[in-house]
This record gives structure tokens, C-alpha cells and sequence, in this order.
């Protein structure tokens, strides 16, 4: 059976919980993607969206300069770069999600 790490992208971009909900904008833009896991030093600490930026910083009023960390979701689902393509797939479609981080044994960010 083939493993996540087998299909997975390799060294994800992450976005540090201090750095401004602009800029996590612009890197979204420019990267063409809706999604960033919010890290810090490969620590997974939580995932930033389009959708978030939006509903929970503009929406409200929140500046461009409000922390990522103030509008990101905390509680992320992720699965394990041993677990099957198969798990995985199980994961992303019980919790409806299309983006689904890695991480190694130590939980630290992977992919």
C-alpha cells in the first residue's frame, strides 16, 4: 500500500502565528493556493484560509495587521506520513476538508 509520504509535498510553506493576516494574504495570492499551515519551526500550530482572513478578520473589522494567529483555525486534522493513501483519504472525507497537513512521529510538519 502506498503512503502518504509517497504522495505527499514535501517542505510546505508555513506562516509563523505573529505575521500579519496581510501578509498572509499576499502569499496565498502570489502561491495561487487558499490555505497555509500556521507554524513555527515546523511545529504545526494551526491552518490559516482565504475563508478565514475573510469571515474572521474583514468581516469583523479586524486590520491587516491583526496576527495570523488571532483568525486561524487551532484545531487541525492532520494524519502521520506513515499512515496509507487510503487513511487519508478516509480522514479528508469524514472532516469534508480537500487540504490535509503531515506530520513525522514527533508531530513536527512534513508536508
Amino acid at each position: 500500500m502506498q503512503t502518504i509520504s509517497e504522495i505527499m509535498t514535501p517542505n510546505v510553506h508555513t506562516i509563523p502565528p505573529d505575521a500579519p493576516i496581510e501578509k498572509a494574504a499576499q502569499e496565498m495570492r502570489e502561491g495561487d493556493f487558499g490555505v497555509m499551515p500556521v507554524g513555527d519551526k515546523n511545529q504545526l500550530l494551526g491552518i490559516i484560509t482565504d475563508c478565514d482572513i475573510v469571515v474572521r478578520a474583514v468581516a469583523t473589522g479586524k486590520g491587516l495587521s491583526t496576527p495570523v494567529r488571532d483568525v486561524m483555525s487551532q484545531d487541525v486534522v492532520w494524519v502521520r506520513e506513515d499512515a496509507t493513501v487510503e487513511e487519508g483519504a478516509q480522514i479528508m472525507s469524514e472532516h469534508q476538508i480537500r487540504r490535509l497537513p503531515v506530520v513525522d512521529a514527533n508531530q513536527r510538519l512534513v508536508g
